[in-house]
């Protein structure tokens, strides 16, 4: 029984070392080829390109900004040639963009993070429910801990699809990807944690709200 409890250790402290490793490897990329020295600019971009034109997937534009100015750009394409006006599905990297837009606003007072994002709505409102919004703010949306249950997920639209507006896509998305409901609504109690996409849209609306001013532009 001794040998068999000292080999179930070690097994779990292989294990837990094993986890250890793939973590640490993942997060400092130690099977990634080393881009060079952060001061070296060009030598940065010359193996982005090159590692770009290796994969040979997709479309892709690729924009090297180096103290506010275009160091370098390149662009790969799968169909029709790109260029800088080439249009791209946005998705995701519209989040930071977003949350800087918020997080601006609160440094400057001008929205509190912590207070009902309805106090700030005028175009639209979150649907009534049993849970109520008052616990929908600005810093659980951020971190998607408001309680929506949308589960968006955006699929886009095809070129020369009218897109929705905000206040549209937050009632019922039109491109809301599979499993997706869809509806921006506080379906859990604020304070849950539940991805949602449509929080993120509800934040952009926030952000035309208090600014005055269309995300988009």
């Amino acid at each position: 029984m001794r040998i068999l409890s000292l080999l179930t250790l070690a097994s779990l402290l292989s294990m837990a070392l094993w986890a250890a490793l793939v973590i640490i490897g993942a997060r400092d990329g130690w099977l990634r080829a080393d881009p060079g020295p952060r001061t070296d600019v060009a030598s940065f971009f010359s193996r982005s390109v090159a590692g770009i034109d290796a994969q040979g997937q997709g479309a892709v534009a690729f924009v090297l900004i180096e103290k506010g100015k275009v160091f370098g750009e390149h662009y790969v394409s799968a169909g029709a040639p790109g260029a800088r006006d080439t249009l791209f599905q946005l998705a995701s990297l519209s989040k930071w963009a977003t949350a800087v837009g918020v997080l601006k606003l609160a440094a400057e007072g001008k929205l509190d993070l912590d207070a009902p994002v309805s106090g700030y709505l005028t175009r639209w409102q979150l649907p009534e429910s049993e849970f109520g919004a008052d616990g929908v703010t600005a810093r659980r949306l951020l971190s998607h801990t408001a309680g929506l249950t949308d589960g968006l997920g955006y699929g886009g639209f095809e070129p020369g699809t009218p897109v929705q507006t905000l206040e549209a896509s937050l009632t019922a998305a039109a491109d809301p990807m599979p499993g997706a409901d869809g509806r921006t609504r506080v379906g859990r109690a604020p304070g849950a944690r539940q991805y949602s996409g449509g929080g993120y849209s509800l934040l952009q609306l926030l952000n035309e709200e208090v600014t005055g001013e269309p995300v988009g532009e």
